[in-house]
């Protein structure tokens, strides 16, 4: 009986740990009509668990939901494009912040991310439900990416597959160390000093508590990002809309 408990708790902390991100993912897409259901959905669905859930976590994504429900359609729209969208307040792409650590420039890093998703199978660019529009680095994407490699460790453990557990738990250690855990704390400089609305300041709130609670548990030190990058080129270090349909390239001149 014991045996079974100590093998349990990890698998059901992963399931949680896999539907918290998910859910902190789908609050980062921009939040229209189809977005917003999804986004109250997985919220609800999520208060209804009571189990393995990381300390604390569990008040902060109720405190989202509440903050989301209550909150104006309408405004919640015009302060996720003030916040994220052309000319960012705080831009949701990891490659618009970087320092000395980040020598080899966007494309690298970017070759970086695709490499982790590749590995795992997950294809950026391809997913359907506005996926499709998000770059590599997008915040929802990093957070999608934790959210599959913690539903993979779950299925590991059940399985009782150790070194398939042991992959995954590698991969993301390494994915926080050298990319989600690395631009957290420039980023919620960034949106702290922009003021955000009460569900995107929860909902931040409540990322952090999760990423920090996993780099604690897998004893992770990241390699931080200190540094707003100030693209040339105006909107150019920031997110695309989601909602939004990729133009053909204009023609060379």
């Amino acid at each position: 009986m014991n045996d079974h408990l100590d093998v349990s708790q990890p698998l059901v902390m992963s399931l949680r740990r896999a539907a918290v991100y998910r859910a902190l993912a789908r609050g980062f897409f921009y939040p229209s009509g189809e977005v917003r259901v999804e986004i109250e959905q997985q919220l609800t669905d999520l208060m209804a668990a009571d189990s393995g859930w990381p300390s604390g976590l569990a008040s902060l994504m109720q405190v989202c939901l509440t903050a989301f429900k209550n909150a104006n359609p309408e405004d919640l729209e015009a302060e996720y494009i003030r916040l994220f969208g052309p000319a960012a307040k705080a831009p949701l792409i990891e490659t618009a912040y970087g320092n000395a650590y980040r020598l080899l420039g966007k494309a690298a890093n970017l070759s970086d991310i695709s490499g982790f998703y590749l590995a795992f199978g997950v294809k950026p660019g391809q997913g359907g439900n506005h996926r499709e529009s998000l770059p590599e680095d997008h915040l929802a994407m990093e957070l999608e990416f934790m959210s599959l490699l913690n539903a993979k460790e779950a299925m590991a453990l059940h399985e009782g597959w150790n070194e398939e557990a042991e992959v995954t738990r590698d991969a993301a250690t390494k994915f926080l160390r050298e990319h989600l855990g690395a631009w957290l704390d420039i980023w919620n400089q960034q949106l702290t000093e922009a003021n955000p609305p009460e569900f995107y300041a929860h909902l931040a709130r409540a990322m952090t508590s999760l990423v920090q609670s996993d780099m604690e548990r897998l004893q992770i030190q990241p390699l931080i990002i200190t540094d707003r990058i100030v693209d040339k080129e105006v909107g150019g270090d920031e997110m695309i809309c989601p909602m939004a349909v990729p133009s053909d390239p204009p023609p060379p001149n």
